[in-house]
């Protein structure tokens, strides 16, 4: 069975020698700086806005938040929105579902969408804030 296309780690065959890789444990979670998701809060993002999917909920960090450590504030308008305004606004990434849904669902049920909870994994010890 081939890996989730997702997936962080997977036997790969080299195609030049011909012989099969693996991925060492000791290497899992290992990372250099990470963002921090918006949905699970976890360190698990190689880029902000850039569609990184979270490994941890499975969230896609679209483009439409912007997070530092201390704010989260919205692009493309006019005017600055509330928090509340920012956290429901419907994400095209992740199937119309808001930020605020995701994150409910991350605590009620360990994914942003049950749909995705075969594709999610537990988050590693260096990757909380």
């Amino acid at each position: 069975m081939l890996p989730h296309p997702w997936s962080l780690c997977y036997n790969w065959k080299n195609s030049i020698s011909g012989s099969w890789t693996e991925c060492k444990s000791e290497n899992m979670g290992k990372q250099d700086k990470k963002y921090k998701c918006p949905c699970c809060g976890y360190q698990t993002l190689d880029t902000h806005g850039e569609y990184d999917i979270c490994p941890v909920c499975f969230w896609e960090d679209d483009a439409y938040l912007v997070f530092s450590e201390k704010t989260i504030r919205g692009i493309y308008y006019d005017k600055e929105p509330a928090l509340d305004e920012l956290l429901d606004i419907p994400s095209e990434a992740n199937h119309g579902l808001t930020l605020r849904q995701a994150r409910e669902n991350y605590r009620s049920f360990g994914s942003c969408e049950k749909e995705m909870l075969p594709y999610v994994r537990k988050p590693y010890k260096n990757e909380k804030v």
